[in-house]
């Protein structure tokens, strides 16, 4: 859960798409643990889907370094491809 100072940046805040998905995901899991009776159980259920969800977002994040990382080395050996070799000049 993200908790916000009222005192720090307004650019800290959370925007509206991001507040939206974060209940969403918090009212999918709350019916099914109840963690206000101290139980144990639920809560490791709880920290174990929010693992899975964070593992899945890193893993979503390598591949799309992954792919940006070809793209722009397929940007760049066109770009060598199609320059004209340079002439290096002395002054001697």
């Amino acid at each position: 859960m993200v908790l916000l100072d009222l005192t720090e940046n307004a650019a800290m805040r959370e925007d509206r798409t991001s507040y939206i998905v974060r209940r969403t995901r918090e009212e999918r899991t709350k019916p099914h643990l109840d963690t206000s009776n101290g139980d144990l159980e639920g809560e490791n259920m709880l920290l174990r889907i929010e693992v899975q969800q964070l593992q899945e977002q890193l893993q979503n994040s390598y591949k799309r370094i992954a792919e940006l990382s070809a793209t722009v080395f397929k940007k760049r050996i066109a770009e060598l491809r199609n320059s004209k070799p340079k002439q290096l000049e002395f002054n001697l």
